[in-house]
């Protein structure tokens, strides 16, 4: 799953990179976490959205398993005919390391922005998204079996537009500091290795 990620860039550089005006509420966040306002964007807009699909109870879908979109009613409109861009640094999932989760972060090889592939859906409070997840590869596999969608700014209008993309960034890892298991912690030191010895992990997945 993808539960937690991070996008450092300012609003001139999204802007620049994704061609689209960025509203004035957006603040670059390290520590984003479901049920925050999010940045989507949409063709050749963008707008705040609350992350995570209300579902009438307490708990809210936040990811949607590309895998099976199509079998769920409401995710199967959405995936057909609205689809969004999530720009992001990079993103964090936790290894099961006997009695404790283990934090890893994880970011583009060569590009400081991306995008996750989201869903979007009309809400009372204006609209909120889900991330696309597929199964993770080796070694990200290590960490955990799911991964989100990820899509490369050469690729985002043919995602927005309805089409397949195959994976296509290389991507890189380490271990961080737990201190990113508590949303209150927003800092730039969340995503900087535990120490300088931290293996990077590397994997072309084109």
């Amino acid at each position: 799953m993808c539960g937690r990620f991070c996008i450092a860039a300012s609003p001139g550089e999204i802007e620049t990179r994704f061609r689209v005006s960025v509203p004035p509420e957006y603040r670059p966040s390290y520590n984003v976490s479901p049920g925050q306002m999010i940045l989507a964007v949409t063709g050749s807009s963008s707008r705040m959205v609350e992350w995570g699909f209300h579902t009438g109870g307490v708990k809210r879908i936040i990811n949607a398993r590309i895998e099976s979109v199509h079998e769920h009613p409401v995710l199967k409109e959405q995936f057909t005919s609205h689809r969004c861009l999530i720009p992001a640094s990079g993103y964090y999932e936790w290894k099961h390391e006997r009695a404790r989760r283990v934090p890893y972060y994880f970011s583009s090889q060569s590009d400081p922005l991306f995008a996750l592939a989201g869903l979007l859906r009309r809400c009372s409070s204006g609209c909120e998204a889900v991330i696309l997840t597929t199964g993770a590869m080796p070694p990200y596999s290590e960490v955990h079996n799911r991964m989100p969608v990820l899509i490369s700014l050469t690729d985002r209008r043919e995602y927005l537009s309805g089409g397949d993309i195959p994976p296509s960034i290389v991507l890189k890892m380490h271990q961080v500091s737990s201190r990113v298991n508590w949303v209150g912690n927003d800092d730039s030191s969340l995503i900087e290795p535990v120490n300088t010895g931290s293996e990077q992990l590397h994997l072309d997945t084109g």
